[in-house]
């Protein structure tokens, strides 16, 4: 991979709404999911194909445009297809509210719903929001208001 591919690449992946790092130096990518920190690859040039840090064959050199596809595709990445084209990016929707935060996996989310309240006792309270994958991996409720 030479550094125009890379830039290739990486502009390909950023059409996706996804940050994008590009090490040129070491000639490797990292691509992640903005709505999920988690959800990252970093992508490497072997042989004349592009793999993951897992040696997940990606695609040839050449073809970064459908690289860049299947690689949102493994970053749950949001693409619409149109009917009888190819598929085509869809932007992310901004969150601007608290509750669109996850203070667990702290990134935002479209699932956040309100957890707890803390520091009630010791100073101002402050809320804290759990998207559905993060209250459902360590067992949170949502917060009842004291109804229970």
């Amino acid at each position: 991979m030479d550094a125009t591919d890379l830039h290739s690449l990486a502009g390909h992946l950023r059409e996706y709404d996804l940050q994008v790092v590009a090490l040129e130096p070491e000639m490797r990518l990292h691509a992640t999911n903005p709505l999920h920190g988690l959800l990252t690859k970093e992508i490497v040039a072997a042989n004349g194909h592009y793999v993951t840090s897992f040696k997940y064959e990606i695609g040839e050199q050449g073809h970064e445009k459908e690289c860049a596809q299947r690689i949102a595709q493994l970053l749950a990445a949001p693409t619409s297809v149109h009917q009888g084209a190819a598929a085509t990016p869809r932007s992310w929707t901004p969150v601007t509210d608290a509750a669109g935060w996850c203070d667990w996996h702290e990134g935002p989310s479209r699932t956040a719903v309100l957890i707890d309240v803390v520091g009630e006792d010791s100073g101002p309270a402050a809320p804290r929001y759990a998207c559905a994958p993060c209250r459902e991996q360590r067992g949170l409720r949502p917060d009842d208001g004291g109804q229970s």
